[in-house]
C-alpha cells in the first residue's frame, strides 16, 4: 500500500504539495501516470538517496547546497543523483 506524503518529512526533506499525490492509471502515458511513477519509485529508494533526490528534484537545490546541508562531500551527492535519475528512469521506462 502507498501512503500520501503530502506535507510530511521524509528524511531531511519535504515532498512538495505539487508532487505529493499518487494517481495510478495504466491506460496511456501521461504526465500525470509518469509523475505518479516517479512517486512511487521515490518510496523505493534508499533514505538518503530519496533525500538527496527531493531535494534536487523538488527544491531546486544543486548539489553543493545539498552536500553543505547533509554533510556530505560534492561527489557524493553527485552520485546519488546518477544513480536515483537512472533508477527512476527505468523504472518509468518499464511502466509505459
Amino acid at each position: 500500500m502507498v501512503e500520501q506524503y503530502e506535507g510530511t518529512s521524509v528524511g531531511a526533506a519535504q515532498v512538495s504539495e505539487k508532487h505529493a499525490g499518487f494517481l495510478i492509471n495504466r491506460g496511456g502515458a501521461t504526465c500525470d501516470d509518469m509523475s505518479a511513477q516517479e512517486n512511487l519509485k521515490l518510496l523505493l529508494l534508499s533514505p538518503q538517496r530519496r533525500t538527496v533526490y527531493i531535494m534536487s528534484r523538488f527544491q531546486g537545490k544543486t548539489a553543493p547546497e545539498i552536500s553543505e546541508e547533509l554533510c556530505l562531500s560534492r561527489r557524493t551527492i553527485e552520485n546519488h543523483l546518477l544513480a536515483s535519475r537512472k533508477e527512476i528512469r527505468e523504472y518509468i521506462k518499464s511502466c509505459i
